[in-house]
C-alpha cells in the first residue's frame, strides 16, 4: 500500500513540474522615453523600445527621419528632425504597434523656426533704360527673395522707354519663406546704373536712373557679302539719334569686341538719312580678303553691340562668281585651272583690252553664266580659220552685259559673231561695235542661234560681211527657232546669200527690232533673199515677226539691182522709220519708248536709255547705263 501512495505522489509531482517548463513569457512592449522635444535648429535624439515581440513605428512626417522603423525585441531608435524654417511648433504621434500588446506612443514636437533677415543687398535683372528698349516687369530670382519692377514715368504695356527720359523704378520685393526684411538697413539694396533707397525693415526699393541716351541696333547680315565689289545689308534700328547722324564703324577681331583692329580694305558703309529702321550698306571691293569681321556703330556718343561682317570667297556658284579682271582672267574662263569650268558662273569686274592678243582663242562651249557687269572688253581680235568664232566658241548658257568695243574679226569660218559663234542660251544686254566677216552664218552679235535661244536688248554698230553663199544679219546671221527681241543695228550688211539688217534668216521669231543699217547688199546667189529687216523669213507657223522697223532710206541692193521695200512691221521689211523719229530730233526720246509710244518699237526703260537726237543707249540688266556709248548711223 505504501507503494502505491508513493508512486501517485511521484507522478503528480512529475506532472506538476512538466506544466511548469512548458508555460510561455506574457508578451510586452514599452517605450522609453514617451515623448522627444526639438529644438528649431534640428537634431537628433532617440528613445528605447523594450519588447519580446515583433514591433512596428508609425508616424514618421516629412521633416522627421525615424531608424529602424520595426524591429522584434530591444532596440534603439533614432529620430532625427530637419531644421524648421516654418514660424509655428509642428508635432507628431509616433505609434509601436506589436502582436497581442497594447500600441504605445512616443510624442515628437518641435519648437517653431525663427525668420533670417534678408542678406542679399544685390538686386539683379533691372537695367539701366535705354531708349527704344522693353522695360524690366521683375528682377533675377534671388535666393532670398522674388520681385515685381513698375517704372514711373508711366510706360504702357509692351511700350519702350523714351529718349532722354529720366526714369524710377519701383520694385517691390516678397521674402521668401525663412526670410524676413526686419532688421534689414535703410538704403541697403542696391542696382547697378541707379541711385537706390529703401526704408529700415522694409523691402520697397525706389531706384533712380539717368536719363535715357540713344539706342543702335543691328540686325543680321542680309545675303553673303561676296569678294566682288557687292554689298551686304544690315537693318538699323535707332532711337534718340537724329536722323542726320553719320554712322562711325570701330572694327574688332572677337566677336566680344575686346580686341581692336583695323578695318578691311576696301569696305566701306553708308546709312541713309531718315527715321528707324534704316539699310545699312557694306560694300566691298575686289581688295577685301574672305574673311569674317566684326564691328560696331557708333553715332551721337551712342554705341551698338558687335555685330558680324562675313565676306566669302569667289567659288564659281552663281550667288558667289569668279571675278574676271584681267586678260589672264578672260583666258582662264572655263580653263578648268582652279575650278574655272566651263559650267561655272563668272562676273566681270574691270574692263579688259584684249590690244595684246593678237588670235583670240574662243571661250568653248559654255554652259554656265557670264555677267560682264556693264564693263568693256576691247580690240578682239580673230583670224583662225576653224569654225565657230567669237568672244564665245558657243553658248548654252547665259552671257549679259559684255560691251564688245573695236572687235575685229575677219576668217572663213562658219558661225562667226562677236559674243558668240553658235548660241543655244541667251545673249542680253550686250553691244558690239567693229566689223565682222566669215563664211557663212555671221551676225553682229551671234552667228546663229538655236531653237529656244534667244537674242534680246542687244545692238551692233559693227559692218557684217560674208565671202560665199550663205547667211548674214547686222545682229544674227540665222536664226534656227530662237527669239530675238528689242535690238537694233546701223553697220552695213552684205555678203552672198541671204542678208537682213537685223538676220539674214528667220525661222523663229523676231520682233520690237529697229535695222538703221545704211544698206544691205546681196552680190550673188539667192537673190530673193534680202530685206531691210530679214533676208528671208520661212513660211512656217513657228516663224513669225512683229513690231519690226527698219530705216526709210535703207538701199537695198541685190546682184547690182535696187530692190524696193514693202513697209510692213509684220514682214521682212519692216515699217519705215524716220531718222526724225530715231535720233535726228527730239521725237527719239519718246519713239522707241514702250511708255511713250504704243506704236514704235516698244523699247523697255528698264534695258534702255532714251535721249533727245540720239539712239537709245544700253543699260545692264541691273539698270545701269553702259558708260561711253555712242551709236550713230551711217
Amino acid at each position: 500500500m505504501k507503494n502505491i501512495i508513493k508512486f501517485c505522489f511521484l507522478t503528480a509531482i512529475f506532472a506538476i513540474a512538466m506544466f511548469s517548463c512548458r508555460k510561455e513569457k506574457d508578451p510586452t512592449l514599452t517605450a522609453t522615453p514617451s515623448s522627444l522635444v526639438f529644438s528649431a535648429a534640428g537634431e537628433s535624439k532617440t528613445f528605447d523600445v523594450q519588447s519580446n515581440v515583433e514591433w512596428t513605428i508609425r508616424g514618421e512626417a516629412l521633416w522627421l527621419t525615424v531608424t529602424p522603423t520595426k524591429g522584434k525585441g530591444n532596440a534603439t531608435v533614432t529620430v532625427e528632425a530637419k531644421a524648421n524654417t516654418v514660424l509655428a511648433i509642428r508635432s507628431v504621434e509616433l505609434s509601436i504597434s506589436g502582436k497581442d500588446v497594447e500600441t504605445v506612443t512616443v510624442d515628437v514636437s518641435q519648437a517653431a523656426g525663427e525668420l533670417t533677415t534678408v542678406t542679399i543687398a544685390a538686386i539683379n535683372g533691372v537695367t539701366p533704360p535705354v531708349a527704344g528698349a522693353t522695360p524690366a516687369t521683375a528682377i533675377t530670382e534671388a535666393a532670398q527673395y522674388t520681385g515685381a519692377v513698375t517704372w514711373s514715368p508711366l510706360i504702357d504695356a509692351g511700350g519702350a522707354f523714351a529718349y532722354g527720359t529720366a526714369y524710377t523704378a519701383t520694385i517691390t520685393l516678397t521674402a521668401k519663406a525663412g526670410f524676413t526684411f526686419a532688421g534689414v538697413a535703410a538704403n541697403f539694396f542696391t542696382v547697378a546704373g541707379a541711385t537706390p533707397s529703401n526704408a529700415a525693415n522694409s523691402g520697397v526699393v525706389t531706384a533712380a536712373f539717368p536719363a535715357t541716351e540713344g539706342l543702335i541696333m543691328i540686325g543680321a547680315q542680309t545675303g553673303m557679302l561676296k569678294v566682288t565689289g557687292g554689298s551686304a545689308t544690315f537693318q538699323i534700328t535707332t532711337a534718340g539719334i537724329a536722323a542726320n547722324a553719320a554712322p562711325a564703324a570701330a572694327w574688332y577681331s572677337n566677336v566680344a569686341g575686346t580686341t581692336a583692329t583695323t578695318a578691311p580694305a576696301g569696305v566701306s558703309l553708308s546709312l541713309p538719312t531718315g527715321g528707324s529702321p534704316r539699310t545699312l550698306t557694306m560694300t566691298t571691293t575686289t581688295a577685301t580678303p574672305a574673311g569674317i569681321y566684326y564691328f560696331r556703330l557708333t553715332m551721337e556718343n551712342t554705341t551698338s553691340d558687335v555685330a558680324t561682317l562675313t565676306v566669302t570667297a569667289p567659288n564659281g556658284t552663281e550667288g558667289n562668281p569668279y571675278l574676271v579682271a584681267s586678260v589672264a582672267d578672260l583666258r582662264k574662263v572655263g580653263s578648268g585651272a582652279d575650278g574655272w569650268e566651263l559650267n561655272s558662273h563668272y562676273r566681270q569686274t574691270a574692263d579688259i583690252d584684249l590690244k595684246d592678243v593678237a588670235n583670240w582663242t574662243p571661250i568653248g562651249i559654255f554652259a554656265g553664266s557670264y555677267d560682264g557687269g556693264g564693263f568693256s572688253i576691247a580690240g578682239l581680235k580673230i583670224s583662225a580659220t576653224s569654225n565657230y568664232q567669237g568672244l564665245f566658241r558657243q553658248i548654252d548658257g547665259a552671257v549679259r552685259n559684255i560691251a564688245l568695243i573695236n572687235a575685229n574679226i575677219s576668217t572663213s569660218s562658219t558661225y562667226v559673231g562677236g559674243i558668240a559663234g553658235y548660241n543655244k542660251g541667251t545673249i542680253e544686254n550686250c553691244y558690239v561695235t567693229g566689223a565682222i566677216a566669215g563664211n557663212s552664218y555671221v551676225g553682229g552679235v551671234s552667228g546663229n542661234i538655236s531653237m529656244s535661244s534667244e537674242v534680246k536688248n542687244c545692238y551692233s554698230t559693227c559692218d557684217v560681211t560674208t565671202g560665199s553663199n550663205g547667211t548674214f544679219g547686222g545682229i544674227v546671221g540665222t536664226n534656227n527657232g530662237g527669239a530675238i527681241s528689242y535690238c537694233y543695228a546701223t553697220g552695213k550688211v552684205s555678203g552672198v546669200g541671204a542678208g537682213g539688217g537685223i538676220v539674214g534668216e528667220n525661222y523663229g521669231s523676231v520682233e520690237n527690232c529697229v535695222a538703221l543699217n545704211a544698206e544691205v547688199v546681196v552680190n550673188t546667189g539667192f537673190t530673193v533673199y534680202i530685206g531691210r529687216v530679214a533676208g528671208y523669213l520661212h513660211n512656217s507657223g513657228s516663224a513669225s515677226m512683229s513690231r519690226n522697223y527698219a530705216r526709210s532710206g535703207m538701199t537695198l541692193t541685190s546682184n547690182g539691182s535696187t530692190v524696193t521695200p514693202v513697209n510692213s512691221a509684220t514682214g521682212i521689211h519692216g515699217a519705215n522709220a524716220t531718222p526724225t523719229n530715231t535720233h535726228q530730233s527730239s521725237s527719239s526720246l519718246t519713239w522707241w519708248n514702250s511708255e511713250t509710244n504704243a506704236n514704235g518699237p516698244g523699247f523697255l526703260p528698264d534695258s534702255w536709255s532714251f535721249g533727245a537726237s540720239r539712239l537709245p543707249h544700253l543699260k545692264t540688266t541691273e539698270g545701269v547705263v553702259f558708260p561711253g556709248q555712242n551709236p550713230t548711223v551711217e
